[in-house]
């Protein structure tokens, strides 16, 4: 592990050991050692009103220093990613105006490797454990946290973006020198109902070019069997051939060429290498994409890895376990688990 990360370090409740944590699609906190939920653990500590008081550090005003850079001074993703991590050390310390702060990350969308549509149900739980530690006598700050909590029961207006965009953007977080978090394996729609003009069709086949060269990209087949569903694209001029077809929606998936991180190498290798079995996977995900009305979904190192873990998984999302299920087939699973279905 880098020096540089050392200051982000913080220690599991549950297992003891200095931890970076984990972070799910869904925005839920894994301990990579002991594989525990880690702040819903908190959540259960303090219901039961076990819990020591935060222990105050700089990590806190460090996030909040952060964070203005991002907002102020042009500090761009590196900062905003920074500022969220050590919010969520802060936070998971207890601090409340930390916890406040961690929700309002996830719940406007500003943790890139957590979609927005799942991530509110762990901007809940943040909300609700500040609720629960608020400053003694503090009436108003657990008003506005209880006003958080209510704001998220209200259905999630749906991002309309433009293709260009939604490709630019994923071509940015693919690029990311963070790659565990950067996307491994995801899903996407691009509009094909004549709505695009010429121009515009030229700038999205220039930006799957550019995903054709950092990932291996596929086209679904309207209509196809789980069995085969993808059509592989072997050549980057196949996107023009796209948009002459009839459908009105053009739904692709793609898998990040290069191995995973040394730190998940070992764990990920060899079932990322199971083609067969990803696709299916992601024919599945697209099926619960297209129902959630969402434009695409992808997931990250840290996702597969965490989709390794058994027990403590299930028994989170109340999934039954009597069929050993490979780590594509939870991913699966979770995803439409984690849609409210």
């Amino acid at each position: 592990m880098k020096k540089k990360n050392d200051a982000l370090l913080f220690k599991c409740h549950v297992c003891g050991a200095a931890i970076r944590p984990l972070t799910f699609f869904d925005g839920s906190v894994w301990c990579p050692n002991c594989k525990t939920n880690l702040f819903l653990e908190l959540s259960q500590k303090a219901e039961n009103r076990d819990h020591a008081p935060a222990v105050q550090d700089a990590s806190f005003s460090i996030s909040q220093e952060l964070f203005a850079k991002y907002l102020c001074e042009g500090g761009g993703r590196d900062a905003l990613r920074a500022a969220i991590d050590y919010c969520r050390k802060a936070a998971y310390a207890l601090d409340p105006y930390a916890l406040l702060n961690l929700g309002y990350f996830y719940s406007l969308g500003y943790v890139e490797s957590v979609h927005v549509e799942t991530g509110r149900s762990f901007a809940k739980l943040c909300f609700d454990l500040a609720r629960k530690c608020a400053p003694a006598g503090d009436g108003a700050f657990v008003t506005l946290a209880e006003s958080n909590i209510a704001a998220l029961d209200s259905p999630l207006k749906k991002n309309v973006t433009s293709d260009a965009f939604y490709l630019t953007v994923l071509l940015k977080r693919l690029a990311d020198e963070e790659k565990a978090t950067a996307p491994r394996l995801g899903v996407f729609a691009i509009d094909n109902d004549g709505s695009l003009s010429a121009e515009e069709k030229g700038t999205v086949s220039k930006k799957l070019i550019e995903l054709y060269k950092q990932a291996t990209v596929y086209l679904l087949k309207p209509n196809a069997d789980v069995k085969a569903p993808f059509i592989k694209i072997t050549s980057s001029n196949q996107f023009a051939q796209c948009f002459l077809r009839e459908d009105k929606v053009l739904w692709f998936a793609f898998v990040r060429k290069g191995d995973p991180v040394k730190t998940y190498k070992k764990a990920l290798s060899s079932i990322l290498k199971d083609e067969s079995e990803i696709r299916q996977n992601l024919s599945v995900v697209i099926s619960e994409v297209k129902k959630a009305g969402n434009r695409g979904a992808d997931f990250s190192d840290q996702d597969v890895m965490i989709c390794t873990f058994t027990e403590k998984l299930y028994r989170y999302y109340s999934i039954d376990k009597s069929t050993q299920y490979s780590a594509f087939d939870r991913l699966g699973m979770l995803y439409h688990r984690t849609q409210g279905e």
